[in-house]
């Protein structure tokens, strides 16, 4: 991608603020065109907090810390040279904030090199709690890129961010499959069958999903009840060694997945496609058992549930579905889920509460 200056430079806190910036910019008499908005991006395996004080902005200010698991939205700007001397200057490098580079995530999961201003954990102090003004220049900047602001209130709260619980497995870690016991381990909140954007390819033993692949692949959508230690595992499993490290097997980012509704999802992806295609996008359709395993979905929901047909009948018309029959049969549940039309996992999970299914 082509960006408007030559260096790169991520912003979770009052840079991403223009009046605060600019203010800063004209008293030290530069070119406000020096920093441009790029794009919202993430910082994976980072949390945002308030652990260091500053004199000018009387009280606490935002800094980020490895938290594995984590999620900090954020702001990509490119700079010039010029920008980039002044932002070192505002954040007092290198003796408060230190300019490190990052890995940013962008929307579609593809992984950006940048700089960043980090305080040093030796040189934190535990909870600070913000000035109001401070705390506004940032609402105010978080806003303007059309960030939530929900953490970053907590953390000017003194409340802990908390990891981000969901992943999306479309291979050997999905229900039924090998390694699902290492998904039961951690405990399974939420399972549902769900889609992501990107292609699946094969050696003949696992599937790998390229993002930059054609259509939709299926998989299962989890929601951990320990995603910090499912991912110390999961990562270990798939060769992930960190983010922006060449010798990752598969390496973990963060999308968004249709489970019948947008999700956001931690993922393990490849960047190139494996020796075999899969033309289904999907590994228990190319293993045979798509079919059994959807079946097993729709007996696991419907023997909770005394009116399951009709309630489901109920909820497809409500939502546009155009079926004349004003009996559904189970048959043409299990069809429409395999077909993936018109019938999701989570339209069942509407119906019965229940949100794991076949997770024992």
């Amino acid at each position: 991608m082509k960006y408007k200056n030559e260096y790169l430079v991520v912003a979770y806190g009052s840079n991403l603020c223009e009046y605060d910036f600019n203010r800063f910019v004209k008293k030290n008499g530069g070119d406000k065109e020096c920093l441009h908005f790029e794009e919202v991006v993430y910082l994976p395996d980072y949390e945002l907090c308030f652990d260091t004080a500053s004199k000018g902005r009387k009280g606490g200010v935002l800094n980020i810390k490895k938290s594995l698991g984590c999620i900090t939205e954020a702001g990509l700007f490119s700079a010039t040279f010029e920008g980039l001397e002044l932002l070192r200057k505002k954040e007092g490098h290198p003796y408060k904030y230190r300019e490190v580079e990052v890995i940013a995530l962008d929307f579609n999961g593809n992984e950006i090199s940048a700089l960043t201003y980090i305080v040093s954990q030796d040189k934190t102090e535990g909870f600070v709690k913000p000035h109001p003004d401070y705390l506004k220049v940032c609402v105010d900047g978080f806003k303007a890129r059309g960030m939530d602001t929900c953490n970053l209130i907590d953390v000017a709260q003194g409340k802990k961010v908390e990891p981000w619980p969901a992943i999306f497995t479309y291979g050997t870690l999905m229900r039924d499959e090998a390694r699902y016991p290492v998904m039961k381990e951690t405990g399974v909140n939420c399972a549902l069958m769900a889609q992501c954007y990107g292609s699946l390819s094969t050696n003949g033993s696992y599937p790998a999903l390229n993002l930059d692949g054609n259509g939709y692949s299926w998989g299962d959508y989890f929601v951990s009840d320990d995603i910090e230690s499912l991912l110390k595992i999961t990562d270990q499993i798939e060769g992930f060694v960190g983010f922006g490290s060449e010798k990752n097997l598969f390496r973990r980012t963060f999308v968004q997945v249709d489970v019948g509704r947008l999700r956001s999802a931690w993922v393990y992806v490849m960047d190139k496609n494996l020796a075999f295609g899969i033309s289904s996008n999907d590994w228990r359709e190319h293993q045979g058992n798509r079919l059994s395993f959807v079946s097993d979905v729709c007996r696991s929901h419907s023997k909770v549930n005394d009116n399951f047909n009709e309630q489901v009948l109920a909820r497809i018309c409500r939502f546009g579905g155009n079926l004349d029959d004003t009996n559904l049969q189970s048959d043409q549940i299990i069809q429409m889920l395999y077909e993936g039309s018109g019938l999701t996992e989570f339209d069942l999970a509407k119906v019965t509460n229940q949100w794991a299914a076949k997770t024992n």
